[in-house]
This record gives structure tokens, C-alpha cells and sequence, in this order.
């Protein structure tokens, strides 16, 4: 959204003034600024083209010709009953700093006081529609992030995450999110954030997992200048960054002891020191925390604070790992795919019912993480538009993609597991011809039928 100097053009604006020369004024300079001016002297008329007109501005006079003395207040109350995002801009010469406090705390954008400059008069106009414009382009980068980082899934487990995230979100609580590796757990910290009334401010990611344990606590707290050889100057902690927004700690249970004794003082406190200092820094900060980790074993082997575990774990959200919700793979698929061709501006491709039906039979031990990654893989390495079993199964084994986890350590459980999916491949490909499918791949039907049987293979 380009936010110029001609914010004005085409704008309705409502004057509301018993006093038909002010009226006039405002409506000369605001034409002059190309807006359309609509105007009322009363309530009663004023509340009529308010429900009428789709009005991005109104100027109302604190005092009108009736019977209340603060009318204005009485139709600020009104619009904003009706809608809390209208902008209204409030005026008068018998004006005190009490009422324009009253006024600013109803929901006005601004009080003037008569006489008042055309030059104020237009300048406060243009900032009140700047404001709004920059407040609807918020809303709509929040909604777009919202739609990006939206979880994936139609499975029951899948809903219930979507209805932890509900309750959990508006309570400005700390919640915990537990699930094994790629299962989206900074999604749901994602979603717990925009919907969540810190999500005007920031969002602020630190994975614990990923910084040396010399040097978390710096990262997290900061430090002072002189505190260690190489401080040369004050650096800022994350709490600090993060004050008055959301910090996620991803994989705190990677956390040392030290650190975690100084998050809980967070917690509790909403305090912390500096590395080298004794400056008490306050910070208000939400905190979500990750983890892959089982922290209650961890509190068991004294690694993992108890009284942490309990400050954190207010709210609970697991996600169920993708073998346990094989339904979402279709969802997950059609999602994915479409974003990663768009992204890439591919055209869209397409899997075969035999390439779907190997997908749904994998372990994804890496989970979706695992499954975007295969999907990366298919549309950078293939430039056939409908991706067959085979395709798949070659892209998922072959050597030259490195970056493709194994899903197995063992040997013998690869090339079982290879074989598996082979031969279910064949199968979907020849329709599940037994005796076909068993001339094709070079085995005898009694073979095929105990290979069958032994992978567990379903149709």
C-alpha cells in the first residue's frame, strides 16, 4: 500500500457542527484535498448518514444544539458502539484536558481545540487517515503471515491443536509445545503468537538447541561492556529485544542449568541481570517454549529444573508425530506442493493414486519436515508434471540427493523397506494384476504373495 500525500483523495469525511460557517471552512480545505464532505448539524441527522454512508472520517463538534451540553461524547459513544475501527476526530472551543483524555480513551484519534490553523486542521486530518491506512496494511501483513504459517491437517489431533491454540492464544500465558522433530512445533507457536494481543509487537526466535552452551546465556540476557575479554560494548539479550512482545524458546530442554535458573527468574520476576552487571532490567515478555526432548525424564536425571517444568507447562500442546495422523499427508501434499511450484513459478504437478497411496504407507520418521523436503526434491529433480510411484520411489532413493534423511540405520531394513514400497508401486501401477505385476518385477506369484504378506502391504 503506497501511503502519499493524497490520502485524502477520494475520501468521505462527515462533518457534524450546528455551526453552518464551520461547517463550511472544513468542507473548503478538505475539497481542496479531492474528499467528498457530507455533513449534519444534529444527532439525530448525523446518526442517519453515519448508518447510511460508508464514512472514512468524522469530525465531530463537542457541543451541538442539544439538550446535553457534550453531545459529541454522546455520539462518540455511538459510533464507536457501532464500530470500534471508525476514525473520529473531535472538536471544540469549551474543550478541557479531562474531556479530550475521555475522548482519546473512547476510541478518538484526536481532540482539537478551537480556533484551530487550517494548517493543523489538515494536518491532523492527513495523520488520522495515514494511521488508519497503516493500521489496515498491518492487519492484512498479519492476516497473510496468519494464512503462511497456518497448521496443515484434517486429522482429529490436528483440530485439537487448532483449539488448544484458540484457548490458549488471547490468555498472555506461557505454553508448552511438545512433539518430535518436524512436526510443526513453530507453527503452533506461530499461530499461538497472531492470535495473541502481543501480535502487533515482536516475535522473537531463539533456538537453544543451536547455540554453544558458552555462550546461550549471552544470547538470552546480553551483556555489559567489560564483562568477559572481547566485550567491548553493552549487547542486548533476547528478553530484552523481546519486551512487550513474545520470545519462543525453541528446544529448551537444551538449556543448562544456569540458564534455566535465570529464565525462571523471568518467569517469576519478570527480571534479570546483564553478564557483568547489577542493573535489574525489568522485561514483559510472553514466553513459549519447545521442545522434542521428554523434560520429565530430563527432571528425573537433574538436568532439567522441576520448579521450571511446572512454570512452563501452564499450557501443554503436543503434536502427534505424521505416522500417527497418515490423513494429513493428503492435505499436507496438495498444500506444499502448490506453494513450493509457486514459489518456484512450476507449473503445479500432479501424483498418481500409486505414488499417493507410497506416501501414505512411509514411517516419515523426519515428519512434515520430511515430507516437504521429499516434495523440494520432486519438484527440482523431475520434469515429468505427474510424479508415478516410480518416479517417487527413485527420487527417494537415489544417492544423489544427500540431503535426504534415511529412514532407517540398518542395512537390511532399507533394502526391506525399499522393496516394500516397490513393490507396492508396481502393484498400484499394474492395478493389482497379482500375476502381471509378478511377470513384470521377475518373481513367481507365491513369492509376490508372501512378500505381500510379510511388508504387510495393503491395497
Amino acid at each position: 500500500m503506497d501511503i502519499s500525500e493524497n490520502i485524502l483523495e477520494n475520501k468521505l469525511i462527515l462533518i457534524i457542527d450546528d455551526d453552518v460557517d464551520v461547517i463550511d471552512s472544513f468542507s473548503a480545505y478538505l475539497k481542496l484535498n479531492a474528499c467528498k464532505v457530507i455533513s449534519a448539524r444534529d444527532i439525530s441527522s448525523a446518526m442517519k448518514l453515519i448508518d447510511e454512508f460508508d464514512i472514512d472520517l468524522i469530525l465531530i463538534d463537542l457541543v451541538l444544539n442539544d439538550s446535553n451540553r457534550l453531545a459529541g461524547m454522546e455520539l462518540l459513544a455511538y459510533v464507536m458502539n457501532r464500530n470500534p475501527e471508525q476514525l473520529v476526530i473531535l472538536f471544540s472551543g469549551y474543550g478541557t484536558i479531562e474531556i479530550a483524555v475521555d475522548a482519546i480513551k473512547m476510541g478518538a484519534y484526536d481532540f482539537l481545540t478551537k480556533p484551530i490553523e487550517p494548517e493543523r486542521f489538515l494536518l491532523t486530518v492527513k495523520n488520522a487517515m495515514k494511521s488508519q491506512a497503516l493500521e489496515k496494511e498491518q492487519r492484512l501483513l498479519l492476516e497473510d503471515l496468519k494464512e503462511k504459517y497456518r497448521l496443515i491437517g484434517i486429522s482429529q489431533s490436528i483440530q485439537t491443536v487448532r483449539q488448544l491454540i484458540k484457548r490458549v492464544a488471547p490468555l498472555d500465558k506461557t505454553a508448552l509445545i511438545v512433539g518430535e522433530t518436524g512436526t510443526g512445533k513453530e507453527l503452533v507457536a506461530r499461530s499461538i503468537y497472531y492470535e495473541s494481543k502481543r501480535k502487533s509487537e515482536i516475535l522473537y526466535r531463539m533456538n537453544c538447541a543451536a547455540i554453544p552452551e558458552t555462550l546461550i546465556e549471552s544470547e538470552l540476557f546480553g551483556y555489559e561492556k567489560g564483562a568477559f575479554t572481547g566485550a567491548d560494548k553493552i549487547k542486548i539479550g533476547a528478553f530484552e529485544k523481546a519486551n512487550k512482545g513474545t520470545i519462543f524458546l525453541d528446544e529448551i530442554g537444551d538449556l543448562s542449568l544456569s540458564a534455566q535458573a535465570k529464565v525462571l527468574r523471568v518467569l517469576d520476576f519478570g527480571e534479570f541481570t546483564r553478564i557483568g552487571g547489577d542493573s535489574i532490567i525489568k522485561v514483559d515478555t510472553r514466553i513459549i517454549c519447545a521442545t522434542n526432548k521428554n523434560l520429565e525424564t530430563m527432571i528425573e536425571e537433574k538436568v532439567f529444573r522441576e520448579d521450571l517444568y511446572h512454570r512452563i507447562n501452564v499450557f501443554k500442546i503436543y503434536i502427534p508425530p505424521l505416522r500417527q495422523r497418515k490423513e494429513d499427508i493428503v492435505p499436507l501434499v496438495d498444500h506444499y506442493m502448490r506453494e513450493i511450484c509457486n514459489s518456484n513459478n512450476i507449473k503445479l504437478k500432479l501424483f498418481t493414486d500409486d505414488a499417493i497411496n507410497v506416501m501414505m504407507n512411509m514411517n516419515w520418521p523426519g515428519n512434515v519436515r520430511e515430507l516437504i523436503n521429499a516434495l523440494e526434491r520432486v519438484v527440482h529433480y523431475s520434469d515429468a508434471r505427474t510424479i508415478d510411484s516410480g518416479t517417487l520411489l527413485t527420487l527417494m532413493s537415489s544417492n544423489t540427493f544427500d540431503k535426504h534423511k534415511p529412514l532407517v540405520n540398518d542395512l537390511r531394513q532399507a533394502r526391506d523397506n525399499f522393496e516394500k514400497y516397490f513393490i507396492l508401486a508396481k502393484l498400484n501401477e499394474y492395478k493389482w494384476n497379482i500375476s502381471r505385476t509378478a511377470e513384470v518385477i521377475g518373481l513367481e506369484r507365491t513369492q509376490l504373495y508372501r512378500k505381500i504378506k510379510k511388508y504387510n502391504i495393503r491395497k
